[in-house]
């Protein structure tokens, strides 16, 4: 049997070399399928603007930091259930009992790591996101700029169009031979052109072409007065939107790219009356909302470590299959109540500190409640009606001593 004192510092080891396995094993897992949804989702994007794969890599790198923020407290919150639930299921619970130890005493070191996780997704939310957004936006923003978006004598697509040129000259900017079918407007064009050049235009977030000496081809269209018509030109800009390629990466500053002190600052500016032209949300309600985020998010690992404890003590037969069914439900209830309450504050229906430290308190109040029914000798309410009813069923069953037995069939007779 441990002693009073060795057992605090031998538990303390123990519970967190399982959490630290099980919950680092979840952060890899996590951390790798959040980042391959975000990499694939914008696959065509970054291909059709020329990247390569150095830029992929820092691409990929910054994104990283972006998720792990998210995948941290998620990860931590089934390494606890499943640390947890795995000692239950053991019967390593039981044993803890007979040497005095509780549930209870699994909450110190679990609420010890949790905030270490805590304090570090905080540092990655204040000091890291930000700056890992903007980096993702600049590598492909010089992707834009040195051409690699067109390649000679191969058909590149840029969204809803497809150019093929004779020669690019990327220094200059220059092309020969030029060819684009748009297929963007309701009614398909092909367009051909001797020389031109581009620009960027970072500002309108487009890509202006310059075009010389060259033909617009209009195909028959579906009405039979739609004949097919040829347009010469001498000169012609035809732009194309960045967003049509790339979605929403390089548009305007958002309020997860800026940093504390900007959030703050466009929210002085709104309040002074600014109309926020040049940003991409014009609600000062949203960088409102994001600056009280960095600071109320990374307080649920914490939260987490006290709601798994007590969920955890529940005894499971795959306690892998269980922890991962627990993880679901509630980090979905956490982040589906944190979603909801920002909707109702860019509606003006709550105050936006409520909206976001609303999940907060609501889980603390709901992890003191089960630890508090975790205090009882038998656990949480459904483990103690499996005893006592299993404890009636046995006292029913036992059978008569074989003496008393015949005792009363003589009496009966």
């Amino acid at each position: 049997m441990l002693g009073l004192r060795t057992a605090p510092r031998t538990l303390w080891r123990y519970v967190a070399r399982e959490v630290l396995a099980y919950s680092g094993l979840a952060l890899l897992g996590t951390t790798g399928i959040l980042l391959a949804h975000n990499l694939t989702r914008r696959a065509g994007g970054l291909v059709e603007v020329g990247i390569t794969f150095s830029d992929l890599i820092q691409v990929g790198g910054a994104l990283a930091l972006v998720v792990v923020s998210y995948a941290a407290p998620i990860s931590f919150l089934f390494g606890v259930l499943f640390a947890t639930l795995r000692l239950s299921s053991d019967s390593e619970m039981t044993a803890m009992r007979t040497c005095g130890l509780g549930p209870g005493a699994l909450v110190a070191p679990t609420l010890a790591l949790g905030l270490v996780f805590s304090l570090a997704t905080a540092y990655v939310m204040i000091e890291v996101e930000h700056q890992a957004r903007h980096d993702v936006r600049a590598t492909i923003r010089d992707a834009v700029i040195r051409g690699g978006f067109i390649e000679a004598h191969s058909f590149q697509r840029l969204g809803d169009r497809v150019i093929y040129v004779d020669r690019h000259d990327a220094e200059r900017r220059q092309l020969e031979g030029v060819l684009i079918e748009d297929r963007s407007n309701g009614r398909p064009f092909i367009l051909v052109s001797a020389r031109g050049r581009y620009e960027i235009d970072e500002a309108a977030e487009e890509i202006r072409f310059s075009l010389t000496d060259g033909d617009i081809h209009l195909p028959p269209g579906r009405s039979e007065t739609d004949r097919y018509r040829r347009i010469s030109f001498e000169t012609l800009d035809y732009p194309v939107q960045l967003s049509q390629i790339v979605g929403d990466l390089l548009r305007p500053v958002r309020p997860k790219q800026m940093s504390l002190a900007e959030l703050r600052e466009v929210v002085t500016r709104a309040a002074a009356g600014d109309t926020l032209s040049g940003l991409h949300e014009r609600n000062p309600v949203a960088y409102t909302l994001e600056a009280h985020r960095r600071f109320a998010l990374p307080w649920a690992p914490a939260l987490f470590a006290l709601l798994a404890v007590p969920l955890g003590s529940i005894r499971a037969r795959s306690p892998g299959a269980v922890a991962l069914l627990l993880c679901l439900l509630t980090a979905a209830g956490y982040y589906l109540l944190g979603q909801f309450g920002q909707i109702l504050a860019e509606r003006e229906q709550v105050p936006p500190a409520l909206a976001v430290w609303a999940p907060n308190a609501l889980f603390g109040l709901l992890a003191a409640a089960l630890l508090w029914r975790s205090r009882s000798p038998g656990g949480l309410s459904l483990r103690l009606g499996l005893r006592r009813r299993g404890k009636r069923t046995s006292e029913r069953a036992a059978p008569v001593p074989l003496p008393e037995r015949r005792a009363e069939e003589r009496g009966g007779a």
